[in-house]
C-alpha cells in the first residue's frame, strides 16, 4: 500500500482540478475524500440549506398548542398539559420518597 504524502497531486471529483493531498479530508476508515475540501464545504452548505428547507416546509404529525385557532380549545388542552407535567411531577417525587425510605 503506498503511503500518501503531501506532494501527490489528487483529482477533485467535483471541480476537476488537480490539488496537492492535503487540500482533500481524509477519513482513516475512508481514506481521502473524492471532493477537495473547498468543494466539499459547498456541498455541505447546500445539502444542510436543502433538508432546513425541507424539515420547516415538513408536515408536523402533533398539533402545536399555541397554534391553535379557538381559544376554548386551546385552554382545555393547556390545562390538560399542566395536569400532565403535574401528575408526572408528583409521580416522581413519590419515587425519591421511596427510595430515601429503602
Amino acid at each position: 500500500m503506498k503511503k500518501c504524502t503531501n506532494t501527490d497531486l489528487v483529482l477533485c471529483s467535483q471541480c476537476g482540478e488537480q490539488l496537492q493531498a492535503d487540500a482533500f479530508y481524509y477519513s482513516k476508515k475512508r481514506g481521502r475524500d473524492r471532493y477537495c475540501k473547498q468543494c466539499r464545504r459547498k456541498r455541505s452548505r447546500k445539502n444542510y440549506a436543502a433538508q432546513a428547507a425541507e424539515n420547516y416546509e415538513r408536515p408536523r404529525h402533533y398539533q402545536v398548542i399555541t397554534e391553535i385557532a379557538d381559544p376554548v380549545l386551546r385552554h382545555a388542552l393547556i390545562k390538560n398539559a399542566l395536569r400532565i407535567v403535574a401528575e408526572s411531577c408528583e409521580r416522581k417525587r413519590k419515587r425519591l420518597i421511596d427510595l430515601e425510605a429503602v
